[in-house]
């Protein structure tokens, strides 16, 4: 699609409504780093044990990038993008709920991974597809998602300060729920 001059140009509420989502899921995945201790003190988890859930993270989040490429092609990033955002949101909460090491692999591992997909392939593809100029202005915002661990990791020393590492992770699930509408703004 090609950018009209002196109209309004649809492709940026793509571009930062992407951007919004992208901060979302990548700032709950960095908070991981500061829910690393209390989750481990309070099972008497080793760094090692703890530590295999982010490997199976990046794992997963590869291998979701390979299948939501794919079903992006096939059905279109909006509805991508809503599957992932719940799946994403799904894992977020169950990670106030873990009670065992497998839960942690579960839910942080490949939940949150394959819904954090999204943000990526699903993404560029969209907005590759609306922009002819400032095709990389577009692609540099809507791929910042660096910046959501800037915003998340006070929010969630905040959280745990406040409601410990569960409620940290019930309020992160609640802020992922604007993934929803932000998926739907995509067209």
């Amino acid at each position: 699609m090609q950018e009209q001059q002196g109209k309004f140009f649809y492709g940026w509420v793509i571009v930062f409504g992407g951007l919004v989502l992208s901060l979302i899921m990548y700032g709950v995945v960095d908070a991981f780093g500061i829910m690393f201790k209390p989750i481990s003190e309070e099972f008497h988890w080793d760094r090692g044990t703890v530590s295999v859930s982010a490997m199976i993270n990046w794992i997963s989040f590869g291998l979701g990038n390979l299948v939501f490429g794919t079903l992006t092609d096939r059905v279109g990033s909006r509805r991508v993008m809503i599957f992932g955002g719940i799946v994403f949101i799904i894992g977020t909460l169950l990670m106030s709920q873990i009670h065992s090491v497998w839960h942690l692999y579960l839910f942080f591992g490949v939940l949150i991974a394959i819904g954090r997909s999204v943000a990526g392939v699903p993404l560029t593809a969209l907005v590759t597809r609306w922009f002819t100029k400032n095709q990389g202005l577009a692609l540099a915002l809507a791929q910042s998602q660096n910046v959501g661990a800037a915003i998340f990791a006070p929010l969630t020393v905040f959280f745990i300060a406040q409601y410990g590492w569960r409620g940290a992770y019930i309020g992160l699930g609640a802020i992922g729920l604007l993934i929803i509408p932000l998926a739907l703004l995509m067209r």
